[in-house]
C-alpha cells in the first residue's frame, strides 16, 4: 500500500489542513498518515484560535510514522513557527525524504488569517526549499518570497524562475489569485516551463484548495507519476472538486474531495467518430462541455491505434480543463497511454478483460463501465467489478448498428433493481425522454447524436441539463 505523510495543521471545519489532505489521499487510493503541527479553531468564515504543537511532539509523530509505515511521499503545510520548520527539515534530512517532498509554504488561511509566527516563511525558504522536489506557493506567498507584486501570468512565471534559484528542484506558482477567464498554474523546472490552465469555476468554495492541490501532487508522485503528470492530475482533481462543491457554511466553503459518481454520470456524452469526423470532434466536444456535459467517452471505431491515441489525448486535455472525466471505449491500452480516467466495455468485452483487471491496469480509482441489456448482465458486471452500467437501448437508435431492439423503461427498472452501482440509460435518448428515464431509476443519460448532430451542441447539452434540473426539483 502506498503511504503518504502530511505534516500540517488541523482544521476543525474539515476543509483544509490535514483533514483536506487525508480526504485527498483517500480519493487517490493512497494511505494517509499525519504529523499535526498545530490545532486551529476555524470554519468557513475564519480562524478564531490556534494552538501550536511543540516541535518535540511533531518530531515524535514523524518518527513514529516513518519507523513503522515508511512514506512513499511527504508534504508539508502549516508549520506554525520557525522552531517547527527547523525540526521538520532536520527529520526530512534524517530520513532521506527530500526526493519525495512537496512543500506548500502556508502562511495564511484562505480566509486571510495568519498561520505562521514571526519570520517563519524565511526559514521555510532557507531550510525546506533546498530539500523539496517541488514547492507550491500561491500568488501572495510567491509575492512574499520574491518581494514584489505579481499581477499577471508573466509576473508569476518570472517569480517561479526566481524561486527556483533558492534550491527546490521545481516550483509551481498557483494562479488562482490572478485575474482572467482561466486559472493558470505555472510549473518551472531546470528543463523548462509548463502551464496548467483550467476555466475558473463560478463558486464561492475554495477553502483548502491549496492544501488539496499539494496533497494530490504528493499522492500522484508517490504512485509513480513524473512531476508534470502529477501536477496535471492534481489540477484536474482540484478543478473537478471545485465544480462539484456543495454550499457548506456561510463563508468560503470546502471542495468536494469525494465526488459522487452518480453526479458525474448525469449527462454522459459519447464522442463518436462515426457521427463527427475525428478532425472536427474536439470542437464539438468543447461546445458540449460548455453546455454542461459531465463525462465524455471516446468511441473511435475504424481508427488506427495511433489515430485513437492522438484523439484521446486531445479530448482528455479538453475534459481535464473542465474537471470532467474522460473514458475510452473498449481500448484499455489507449486509455492507459492517454491517461484517461477510465474505460467502457461491452458486456461481451468482459470475456477479453474484466472490469477488475481494467482497474488494476488503469489504477484503483479508474472508472470502468459496462454496457448491459438485461438485469442478469448488470448483476454479473457489478460482481466483476464494474463502476457503473449503461442499460439499453432505451429507444430506437441509428447511432449504433448492433444496438438491438428498444427495451425502454422496463429494462431500466429491472437493471436498477438488480445492482447497487450507478445506472446510465442509453440508446436513442433526447432531452424530452429524460424525465421518464430518471423516474424509472436512471442516474444519468448517455447521449450521442442528440448533441453531436445538433446545430448548437452547447444549447443541446443545456437542454438536457434543464430537464434534469426540473426532474430533480
Amino acid at each position: 500500500m502506498t503511504v503518504v505523510l502530511t505534516i500540517a495543521g488541523s482544521d476543525s471545519s474539515g476543509g483544509a489542513g490535514i483533514q483536506a489532505d487525508l480526504k485527498t489521499f483517500a480519493a487517490f487510493a493512497v494511505y494517509g498518515a499525519t504529523a499535526v503541527t498545530a490545532v486551529t479553531a476555524q470554519n468557513t468564515l475564519g480562524v478564531s484560535s490556534t494552538h501550536e504543537v511543540g516541535a518535540a511532539v511533531v518530531i515524535a509523530q514523524i518518527d513514529a510514522v516513518l519507523e513503522d509505515l515508511g512514506a512513499d511521499g511527504v508534504k508539508t503545510g502549516m508549520l506554525a513557527s520557525r522552531n517547527t520548520v527547523s525540526a521538520v527539515a532536520e527529520r526530512i534530512r534524517h530520513w532521506g525524504l527530500g526526493d519525495r517532498l512537496v512543500v506548500d509554504p502556508v502562511v495564511r488561511a484562505s480566509t486571510g488569517a495568519g498561520l505562521m509566527r514571526g519570520h517563519g516563511l524565511e526559514r521555510i525558504v532557507r531550510e525546506l526549499f533546498p530539500l523539496a522536489r517541488v514547492v507550491t506557493p500561491n500568488v501572495p506567498e510567491a509575492e512574499a518570497i520574491v518581494g514584489r507584486s505579481i499581477r499577471s501570468v508573466a509576473d508569476a512565471r518570472a517569480a517561479a524562475r526566481e524561486i527556483l534559484t533558492l534550491g527546490p528542484r521545481a516550483v509551481l506558482v498557483k494562479g488562482g489569485h490572478l485575474q482572467g477567464p482561466d486559472a493558470v498554474d505555472i510549473l518551472v523546472t531546470a528543463d523548462g516551463d509548463t502551464d496548467f490552465a483550467a476555466p475558473r469555476i463560478g463558486t464561492r468554495a475554495g477553502h483548502g484548495g491549496g492544501c488539496t492541490l499539494s496533497a494530490a501532487i504528493a499522492a500522484r508522485l508517490a504512485l509513480g507519476d513524473d512531476l508534470r503528470s502529477a501536477v496535471g492530475a492534481a489540477k484536474t482533481y482540484v478543478t473537478s472538486a471545485l465544480a462539484h462543491a456543495e454550499p457548506i457554511g456561510r463563508g468560503r466553503g470546502p471542495l468536494a474531495h469525494t465526488i459522487d459518481l452518480r453526479r458525474v454520470l448525469e449527462l454522459y456524452l459519447i464522442a463518436d467518430t462515426g457521427l463527427v469526423p475525428p478532425a472536427s470532434l474536439p470542437v464539438v466536444v468543447a461546445a458540449a462541455l460548455a453546455g454542461g456535459v459531465t463525462i465524455v467517452q471516446l468511441r473511435a471505431k475504424g481508427l488506427t491505434t495511433r489515430e485513437q491515441l492522438d484523439l484521446a489525448r486531445e479530448l482528455r486535455t479538453l475534459c481535464a480543463s473542465r474537471g470532467v472525466p474522460f473514458v475510452v471505449n473498449d481500448r484499455v491500452d489507449v486509455a492507459l497511454a492517454a491517461r484517461a480516467d477510465g474505460v467502457h466495455v461491452g458486456h461481451q468485452g468482459m470475456e477479453d478483460i474484466s472490469p477488475a483487471d481494467a482497474r488494476r491496469l488503469l489504477g484503483p480509482d479508474a472508472i470502468v463501465g459496462v454496457s448491459v441489456g438485461s438485469a442478469d448482465e448488470a448483476a454479473r458486471a457489478e460482481a466483476a467489478g464494474a463502476t457503473y452500467v449503461s442499460a439499453g437501448p432505451m429507444f430506437l437508435t441509428t447511432t449504433k448498428a448492433d444496438a438491438g431492439p428498444a427495451a425502454g423503461e422496463p429494462l431500466l427498472r429491472a437493471v436498477r433493481a438488480a445492482v447497487t452501482i450507478p445506472v446510465v440509460a442509453i440508446g436513442g435518448i433526447t432531452a424530452e425522454h429524460s424525465d421518464r428515464l430518471y423516474a424509472a431509476g436512471a442516474d444519468g443519460v448517455c447521449v450521442a447524436g442528440a448533441i453531436l448532430r445538433a446545430a448548437d451542441p452547447t444549447a443541446a447539452a443545456r437542454a438536457f441539463q434543464l430537464v434534469g434540473a426540473g426532474s430533480a426539483a
